[in-house]
């Protein structure tokens, strides 16, 4: 949205998508009609600043990778914002997937949790599809195959949550202070 609130990315109309691709911007939805997920898309906004959505990127990609989960990092278009896709073997529910999305933006500033948060109408635009400003979603790293012939299960997502879930509990914990108990002896300081 835009500083008075309007929606800047509305797609009005559902289209069965077949032949070519559409040459305006559109986007796919990421849950199905009874709100399961079947792809995960999490969107790194660039309107703070794009070196920020390009780190959080880099960042996810690395932890994704490490957990062993395939997935597709893209620009979103010209303004610096980056998609990290996964395609799930398995549809996920929408509270599984809230919670992950909330685990991601208290480690990755950047996240926009709207597309994961809302599974009736959270999109997004894949690989390839053009952005309203210009350009289109290109691939920077990863293979086409993590959307096309996903493998990603459920318990995999679940071990991503604890994970997160681990990661936010030692961040978030208050930084502890040590204070040394200072004693007098006849008017003189000393350590006790």
């Amino acid at each position: 949205s835009d500083a008075a609130g309007q929606a800047l990315n509305v797609y009005p109309l559902l289209h069965p998508i077949t032949g070519s691709r559409p040459r305006t911007p559109w986007a796919v939805h990421l849950a199905d009609k009874a709100g399961r997920f079947h792809l995960l898309c999490v969107d790194l906004d660039a309107k703070a600043s794009p070196e920020a959505a390009d780190r959080d990127g880099a960042l996810l990609t690395a932890l994704l990778a490490e957990q062993g989960l395939p997935h597709l990092l893209c620009a979103s278009g010209p303004t610096g914002g980056r998609h990290v896709w996964i395609g799930l073997a398995e549809a996920l529910d929408a509270e599984l997937v809230g919670v992950l999305a909330c685990l991601m933006k208290a480690g990755l500033p950047s996240v926009d949790v709207a597309p994961l948060t809302n599974p009736a109408t959270g999109c997004a635009r894949p690989p390839g599809a053009p952005h309203r400003l210009g350009g289109t979603s290109r691939i920077l790293a990863g293979d086409l195959d993590a959307l096309l012939a996903p493998t990603v299960t459920r318990d995999q997502v679940r071990a991503l949550v604890a994970r997160l879930a681990a990661q936010a509990a030692l961040t978030s914990r208050p930084a502890r202070t040590w204070r040394r108990s200072i004693a007098e002896t006849e008017g003189a300081p000393r350590l006790p």
